[in-house]
């Protein structure tokens, strides 16, 4: 009873009416609750996906050096290669183009890439090479057509002679990240493995081994993304923050209309601390229902785009799928407490206020 006679005597006024200034902190915090998680389905939907395709294309972990791993570990590597400067010649059209060889092309394939190859053959051989669509549309290759790579790098400068293979394309892939939709990928088999300056020995994990990290993967982009998505986060922050500052308008204003009253209550027994705490819990409760309003209308909108086609207008220019907001998640759980920290602020700062100032007032 005690708690709903304080959220009644906030809420109205002396003559009875709703507080109706109490609405634009709590749309307010709907707004910023829907900004805050539509970053978070945007910006995870981005990083999840893009993790996804550049642990396909690349591994993580690599060394240069295997003999001192293969000597104080068991653990071996998972596949080894190097990247070298071609030139392809096709028809009319030729390209300098990175190549990407690999010694177990096929096991790379199979554990990689292969959910990123939009087109291949039924067996594809350590002959064969895959392709990506930008390069293959911008010089119109398909699936079984031949082309010649030549290796600058490698020219025989006394007999001017250029190496080269004859490789037949085995499949076409679509990472649509960086320029990797550009290169050419085939096996090392191609090769003679003593004209490589350096040959990489990759890892899926590093496992204490001190190898080099391909910061690619795990600084520049990833880390990229999350610094945007926190800068994004403070936007909706942002408007979290003026609406609590709204709402700590509206409740000092409400305490200072209603101190006689407060007074009595003070005498009847309901001290300072035990106001603070109802008032608190209050709105507590309404901004992380309001917070969790936001959060739904967040997944409603992804629902209606992914299955109806519904707005658009926000998702036509993303590259990439958005993935809805889960509850349970550690960082939907966390902006939820950044949230209801700024709400503590706004409900206890206004009775510290009125209670300094009113110094006569008996809480």
């Amino acid at each position: 009873m005690k708690f709903l006679y304080i959220m009644k005597f906030i809420f109205f006024t002396k003559n009875g009416q709703f507080r109706y200034s109490y609405l634009f902190p709590i749309i307010g915090t709907v707004i910023g609750s829907y900004i805050i998680f539509m970053i978070y389905s945007i910006m995870n939907g981005m990083e999840v996906q893009i993790s996804d395709r550049l642990d396909a294309f690349h591994y993580k972990y690599y060394t240069e050096d295997i003999s001192s791993i293969d000597q104080s570990n068991s653990i071996q590597y998972v596949n080894k290669g190097t990247t070298e400067i071609g030139y392809i010649s096709h028809l009319f059209y030729d390209e300098v183009i990175n190549v990407h060889v690999l010694d177990d092309f096929e096991g790379y394939i199979d554990n990689k890439i292969n959910n990123y190859i939009k087109i291949k053959n039924d067996i594809i051989t350590s002959t064969d090479v895959l392709i990506g669509d930008n390069l293959a549309n911008r010089i119109g290759l398909a699936i079984g057509d031949t082309i010649n790579i030549y290796y600058p790098s490698n020219m025989n400068i006394v007999t001017n002679q250029m190496p080269y293979h004859n490789l037949t394309i085995g499949g076409i892939y679509d990472i649509n990240v960086l320029n990797y939709d550009d290169c050419i990928i085939t096996s090392l088999r191609n090769f003679d493995i003593n004209k490589f300056d350096k040959i990489k020995y990759f890892f899926d994990n590093n496992n204490k081994l001190h190898l080099k990290e391909n910061t690619i993967i795990s600084n520049m982009i990833i880390n990229a993304l999350k610094i945007e998505k926190k800068l994004y986060y403070f936007f909706g922050i942002l408007v979290i923050i003026i609406s609590c500052f709204m709402l700590f308008q509206t409740i000092l204003q409400s305490i200072r209309e209603k101190i006689k009253e407060i007074s009595i209550m003070s005498i009847l027994g309901l001290n300072k601390g035990k106001i603070i705490s109802i008032l608190l819990l209050q709105n507590i409760i309404l901004i992380t229902i309001m917070s969790l309003i936001g959060l739904s209308i967040t997944n409603l909108t992804i629902y209606l785009n992914l299955n109806h086609d519904l707005f658009n207008f926000i998702y036509d220019s993303l590259p990439f799928n958005v993935i809805y907001v889960n509850i349970m998640n550690v960082e939907t759980i966390s902006m939820l407490c950044i949230i209801n920290t700024i709400v503590v602020a706004s409900s206890i700062i206004p009775m510290l206020i009125i209670y300094k100032r009113q110094s006569y007032v008996r809480f």
